[in-house]
């Protein structure tokens, strides 16, 4: 567990053009949750920076789908 803590401290959950590496889903509870597809983090609403991390875009404006 400790080391799992230390390596999500050491991601930025971003990937090189600073859009999200975090897969964003919508579970039955109508909760957004997510994790990050680098280091494994999940991130709930009562995670201290769900608020910041799910504002940032997961892929570039550029590219639709």
């Amino acid at each position: 567990r400790r080391n799992d803590e230390a390596k999500y401290e050491l991601c930025g959950h971003l990937r090189e053009d600073n859009t999200s590496r975090i897969a964003w889903m919508t579970n039955s509870d109508g909760v957004r949750r997510g994790v990050c597809q680098f280091c494994g983090m999940t991130c709930a609403p009562d995670h201290p920076e769900y608020d910041r991390l799910i504002r940032i875009p997961t892929r570039a404006p550029h590219i639709v789908g």
